[in-house]
């Protein structure tokens, strides 16, 4: 719920108060989050999340792109954020005996940081535009 209601809002400030490269972000991280919710395995969270993991790994792509072509530092750490994520998911595929908790604890803190960096980015873009 917490989740839910932090992407929400970092997503309508960065829609609402960031540059074209910001509501891009957020449109990326919402779509993102809601292709997770239709292809996550509910019943097993312990398992490998193989849709999950596709899903991370294009915005990781998408965000190391974005990263590159536009100069942005925020971009920087949330596509290392998302990175850590996608690594989280390769851990659980090496290591089958990897601990469920400990995959979600991963999973949740780079997500939060991640969607962080965002609002960093926007917070950060909107300075300097009144300046």
């Amino acid at each position: 719920m917490v989740w839910t209601i932090v992407i929400i809002l970092v997503c309508a400030f960065a829609l609402w108060k960031g540059e074209r490269v910001e509501r891009v972000v957020a449109v990326a991280f919402m779509a993102s989050w809601l292709l997770t919710l239709l292809v996550e395995d509910r019943w097993h969270w312990g398992d490998a999340q193989w849709n999950v993991l596709a899903v991370d790994i294009a915005l990781t792509l998408f965000l190391a792109w974005l990263a590159m072509t536009s100069g942005l530092n925020w971009l920087l750490f949330a596509a290392a954020f998302q990175l850590l994520g996608v690594v989280t998911h390769l851990a659980v595929i090496v290591e089958p005996s990897f601990v469920a908790k400990t995959y979600l604890a991963g999973l949740i803190i780079w997500s939060y940081l991640a969607i962080g960096s965002l609002a960093v980015g926007t917070w950060i873009s909107r300075r300097a535009s009144r300046l």
